[in-house]
């Protein structure tokens, strides 16, 4: 058993800061499309059964070429239902953008509007980038 002694700390780990980094935010249960005709996350699935492709809640984790780096920004209001939601995305039912929880403890609503690049700086905790002032 690993000890939980002297592993990640908020304060000291995320050098870009703890209010520069974004730890939960928005993701559908259920999501799927073409590429994805069984996605979404654990929580539609009581049980895991071979061939289902039941994604973990996490983002911004290397599914496939784009669910990591700029091009992982979320998705606004996909329609899951009709095969147009990714469930390797993180997705909100809000029109105007998406509740992220940062790692401060504050909740923000990011504005679809904001760069695919903006998406990912949040995303990364030692990036060193700089988080432009209109992001939130």
């Amino acid at each position: 058993m690993k000890s939980p002694q002297n592993y990640a700390r908020l304060s000291m780990d995320l050098p870009d800061g703890i209010s520069n980094t974004l730890l939960l935010t928005e993701k559908y249960a259920q999501c799927s499309n073409r590429n994805y005709p069984t996605g979404g996350t654990l929580w539609a699935y009581f049980n895991t059964l071979p061939g289902n492709q039941a994604f973990h809640p996490g983002i911004s984790v290397s599914w496939n070429d784009y669910s990591i780096g700029p091009s992982s920004k979320f998705q606004v209001q996909p329609a899951p239902f009709d095969g147009n939601c990714d469930p390797t995305l993180a997705a909100s039912q809000h029109a105007g953008g998406i509740q992220v929880a940062m790692a401060d403890g504050s909740v923000r609503f990011l504005s679809s509007g904001i760069t695919n690049f903006t998406w990912w700086y949040l995303c990364t905790p030692a990036g060193g980038e700089v988080i432009p002032a209109d992001a939130f």
